[in-house]
């Protein structure tokens, strides 16, 4: 199955009415961040945007993931800003868009004085001679879109997509974000929350993608999460999905998702759990020991 990553117009043509000027709006953003080379090198998206537009999941957020390897710094912060502002106000009149996009919001999470630093920011769009552009102006858009930037994320596996002839962009690729989401789900009882939306991607990755299941792709699988696991002091053991702590924190709310999804769209939570329980302990275990 191709990648809607290349042919982003036609995921924005089939938005219903109410849609439309949301996935003009993603567009707009990764467009600009694609057509930016300081950015393109060094941004790598992730999360659920990701899996609906490279993988065709028919779930999505509002937010788009990005990640790099590289340490946070004041300067990469400023470079961000100043790039990422001025991109956004070119590219709606180079993609034909009657939107304007501008940064609403911007915050450095946890702290810039912390190992794992996150910019967090909220982008707003609206159409030009509108009062919703007004609000836009003002700093003070209803309509925004999060994107969200990670520092010292280790991507040990990712592909390059020609978004236009005039830009690339980075992506995870399938064993980094297959093991990013396991590892999520591993640190739910560290970090006090629940993953529900990971059981329902990589439950869905399990049946999109049947690579999941050949050797070698479950040895990368592997290798990545170890990786992931180690820069986070998380001990991953073959029998750590069998903690009945990983399973409740990921059954809360699930059903939750059926909302975001087409009517009967959502799987049991069972039969989610299960097929992941199953690939996490099928991983070349005794070959990493």
């Amino acid at each position: 199955m191709s990648s809607l990553l290349t042919d982003i117009p036609a995921w924005v043509q089939a938005a219903s009415a109410g849609d439309t000027n949301f996935r003009r709006a993603v567009h707009v953003r990764l467009y600009a961040i694609a057509t930016t080379p300081i950015l393109s090198r060094s941004l790598c998206m992730k999360g659920g945007i990701l899996m609906a537009l490279h993988y065709r999941s028919e779930r999505y957020t509002s937010d788009v993931d990005f990640s790099t390897p590289d340490p946070f710094t004041e300067e990469a912060e400023n470079i961000f800003r100043e790039e990422l502002g001025r991109a956004l106000a070119l590219a709606p009149e180079s993609l034909e868009y009657n939107l304007a996009c501008r940064i609403q919001s911007f915050r450095v999470d946890p702290g810039r004085d912390k190992t794992f630093v996150t910019l967090r920011l909220k982008i707003g769009y609206a159409e030009p001679g509108t009062s919703s552009y007004k609000r836009l102006e003002a700093g003070q858009s209803s309509q925004t879109v999060g994107l969200d930037y990670s520092f010292r994320e280790s991507i040990p596996e990712l592909e390059v997509v020609e978004l236009t002839q005039d830009g690339e962009l980075q992506v995870y690729g399938l064993s980094t974000l297959v093991a990013e989401k396991l590892r999520a789900l591993l640190q739910q009882p560290i970090r006090d929350r629940g993953r529900r939306q990971d059981i329902y991607d990589l439950h869905f990755l399990i049946e999109a993608q049947p690579v999941l299941q050949l050797p070698v792709t479950k040895a990368q699988i592997l290798r990545d999460l170890m990786l992931k696991c180690a820069e986070r002091d998380i001990l991953a053991k073959a029998d750590s999905f069998d903690a009945p702590e990983i399973r409740r924190r990921a059954a809360e709310e699930y059903d939750t998702l059926a909302e975001e999804l087409p009517e009967g769209g959502l799987p049991p939570f069972e039969t989610s759990f299960t097929a992941v329980a199953d690939l996490y302990r099928n991983l070349p275990w005794s070959e990493n020991s």
